[in-house]
């Protein structure tokens, strides 16, 4: 829960149309066709470019990934393994559903 602040700046900020659950992380869409985000425990990558990072997430700790020529930023709680396969703001089960569409708003839970 303590990573849902940073998770909201960043999908506002990124304009995030839809989201799809895979196996280990949750791969956020993009409105405007870029790279889609990667949301695991603990981190996001998908950044085109630093600025672009730290412009959705504010600064903090963040780094290039290399085999994707992508940026990654540091979630505050690094719970890396934690993949209960359930949607926190929506009940929304893996198990039951492949893709998770939401029309994120301000005000509207992301998941994180």
């Amino acid at each position: 829960m303590e990573n849902r602040p940073l998770l909201r700046r960043i999908t506002s900020t990124i304009g995030i149309r839809g989201y799809e659950l895979t196996t280990g992380y949750i791969k956020a869409i993009r409105g405007d066709g870029g790279p889609a985000l990667h949301i695991h425990p603990g981190y996001t990558g998908g950044f085109s470019s630093e600025g672009e990072a730290m412009e959705a997430a504010g600064d903090v700790e963040r780094w290039f990934y290399e085999r994707r020529k992508l940026w990654s930023v540091l979630h505050p709680v690094h719970s890396i393994g934690d993949t209960t396969g359930v949607c926190d703001d929506c009940g929304w089960e893996a198990s039951s559903e492949r893709r998770h569409q939401l029309e994120p708003t301000a005000s509207e839970s992301v998941p994180g």
